[in-house]
């Protein structure tokens, strides 16, 4: 009983920490200010946006989700050191996706959805 006790216990450690793990790297980076703050009154979802400068489509779903007045995180990767933007990237496949997509915004730090689609951002963000 006490071995079958201590192991539950040690399981139910590393699940705690690994979660603590994984969601602690985008706080990390934000805490370097390379994430840019936008307010809106729709605050019941943690939004963090990736996306790039020069990218239409991230124009365009940053437009939507100002216009839904979403709040939100965002960074535009390709003005990131080289380092950072790497680092960040990497994480980013590790945790949510290999086939990486501008934009992409990931959900309370468990759900991602990539490219812009008005409908599919609707959907996850409802």
């Amino acid at each position: 009983m006490t071995a079958l006790l201590f192991i539950y216990s040690g399981l139910l450690f590393f699940l705690i920490f690994e979660k603590i793990i994984k969601s602690s790297y985008i706080n990390q980076m934000m805490d370097t200010s390379i994430f840019t703050r936008v307010d809106g009154s729709k605050k019941d979802k943690d939004l963090v946006f990736l996306g790039l400068s020069t990218c239409g489509f991230c124009k365009r779903a940053r437009t939507f989700l100002e216009e839904e007045d979403y709040a939100y995180s965002y960074v535009d990767i390709d003005k990131l050191d080289r380092e950072i933007r790497l680092r960040l990237k990497d994480d980013v496949k590790k945790r949510f996706t290999d086939d990486f997509l501008y934009p992409m915004l990931i959900i309370d730090d468990a759900d991602y959805v990539k490219g812009f689609k008005k409908d599919i951002w609707l959907e996850k963000l409802n």
